[in-house]
């Protein structure tokens, strides 16, 4: 007897699959691997996951079919395949990212997170890839609740957020990283080859003392990402009805200062400017508006930032993940 792919196919499609009530063949199960060698038959199943509850029974009825309506010598080998993969190797969870930029802060309330949405929109003006794809842990849990999670599950939703997203091809991917020195960062450290940091500091000391922890623990010996400078951000306050007037409310040139001890650059200086928040809040990042001062520093930011990530890329080799032993 001669077994031919379509009587594989006939036998198979009178197989349902308990899930849908289809048909092996209906539901494109069959993986293109079938092999026929006289009278042994051979292929792979998919299934949506490992853990689907109707593989072992569907493989049972798989055999029987082909036995029953083929020949019943025949000798019968499948396999399973999940469709959805496990996520790949840390290195390389984002294949298709060029770059990625860690913005952080030794405290909160420093407009860290106004600074990082206007880079990325900045970074997207100037052309580079970008969409802007955005992804917060605030688009999945109660915004009235608080999010009481211990460090290692936001440590695991941290990893979902990075690895599950189909993200594509980007030249910069740009992490929004909590206040501080917590189990997220060390999760992202472990996770991923940060390209460079970038600080973001009020002027007044009690911020820049606690930008000076963020800093050392991305020089530290054991995690050596570099850093790409430092954001003063509500650098001065300027009134709309008074704009050439600057009132430096929480001290003048503490990050300047700051940069110029560590010998790192000084991205920007952004005013403190009501539009800011109000763009902000609105959904309309300042960036958007290229003629307006806070506009006018943030688009200039972006640029620095490239400049330094290109200066970075050519002196330096890729960051790698650090290892940490217990």
């Amino acid at each position: 007897m001669t077994i031919y792919p379509k009587l594989i196919h006939d036998a198979l499609s009178t197989v349902r699959y308990p899930g849908n009530g289809k048909s092996i063949m209906e539901n494109e199960m069959l993986e293109d691997d079938l092999r026929i060698d006289g009278m042994k038959v051979s292929f792979s199943l998919i299934f949506e996951k490992e853990t689907d509850p109707f593989k072992k029974s569907v493989v049972k009825a798989a055999e029987a079919a082909i036995k029953t309506f083929v020949h019943p010598d025949v000798e019968v080998t499948i396999g399973t395949k999940a469709k959805t993969a496990l996520p790949p190797e840390p290195d390389k969870l984002l294949p298709g990212v060029k770059n990625i930029i860690a913005v952080s802060s030794g405290k909160g309330g420093v407009g860290k997170s106004t600074v990082t949405a206007n880079l990325a929109i900045g970074l997207a003006k100037l052309g580079y890839k970008y969409g802007v794809k955005l992804l917060s842990i605030g688009f999945f849990v109660n915004p009235d609740q608080a999010t009481l999670w211990r460090g290692g599950m936001a440590s695991n939703a941290l990893k979902q957020l990075i690895t599950e997203a189909q993200w594509g091809e980007l030249d910069y991917f740009i992490l929004d990283t909590p206040p501080g020195t917590s189990d997220i960062h060390l999760t992202l450290l472990q996770t991923l080859g940060i390209t460079g940091a970038v600080i973001v500091s009020t002027p007044q000391q009690v911020a820049l003392a606690d930008a000076r922890k963020g800093i050392n623990m991305y020089m530290n010996d054991k995690v050596n990402v570099p850093i790409l400078g430092l954001v003063e951000n509500m650098a001065w306050f300027t009134p709309a009805e008074l704009p050439e007037n600057k009132y430096y409310i929480f001290g003048k040139d503490g990050c300047k200062q700051l940069a110029e001890e560590l010998n790192v650059p000084l991205l920007a200086q952004i005013p403190l400017i009501q539009s800011v928040c109000e763009d902000g809040d609105k959904g309309e990042p300042a960036v958007l508006n290229p003629a307006s001062p806070e506009g006018i520093a943030f688009m200039s930011l972006a640029a620095k930032v490239v400049t330094q990530v290109d200066k970075r890329n050519v002196e330096m080799a890729p960051t790698q993940r650090i290892e940490v032993s217990k």
